[in-house]
């Protein structure tokens, strides 16, 4: 039996992998952060074929995670080894959805982000198994009516959020400046 992956975010690379290998080579896992009225809003969707499964608003990341899992579960047969069956995204605690380090890259982005532009931004991040290592995860960055447009990319959600990062650095200080001006 293969191990239980660490984190649920590397369940979830390995499990649209298994999608990927044997239901569609278009297998993509999508997440969609944005604010609500007063908290953070996650939308996570998994396509694959013409098949597709979403949920919009969870109140955290782990949430969405779990809750677009137990869609997809209660609606598709994907699985069909106890290897993909023993990986499956399942039963990851708050503190499990993703390793230190990217976690800390990933808030960051995250709380970076909504500081900088209260309200009026969303983060996308596409995670596809391909062939390109440097590709497999995107992120973009859109704020203020769609003048902010900054993306990044790599093998790992880690790299992606980081490059992202870099990528909109001068715009969150160019930002900030602007606000303390403002103030």
């Amino acid at each position: 039996m293969p191990a239980r992956p660490l984190t649920a975010w590397q369940a979830w690379e390995l499990t649209v992998g298994y999608i990927h290998q044997n239901h569609s080579a278009d297998a993509t896992l999508r997440l969609d952060i944005h604010p609500l009225e007063h908290i953070i809003g996650w939308d996570a969707t998994l396509s694959w074929g013409n098949d597709k499964e979403k949920v919009t608003d969870s109140p955290a990341f782990s949430i969405a995670l779990a809750d677009l899992w137990g869609i997809v579960e209660q609606n598709h047969r994907l699985l069909n080894t106890i290897e993909a069956a023993t990986r499956r995204p399942i039963n990851y605690s708050e503190d499990q959805i993703l390793d230190t380090t990217t976690y800390s890259v990933f808030s960051s982005l995250v709380n970076s982000t909504d500081t900088i532009f209260t309200g009026d931004w969303q983060i996308i991040i596409i995670y596809r198994p391909i062939e390109t290592p440097s590709k497999r995860v995107q992120t973009r960055l859109t704020a203020d009516n769609h003048k902010v447009n900054r993306a990044g990319n790599g093998a790992t959600l880690r790299e992606a959020c980081r490059q992202l990062l870099r990528n909109a650095a001068p715009v969150f200080h160019q930002y900030k400046i602007q606000q303390e001006n403002d103030d």
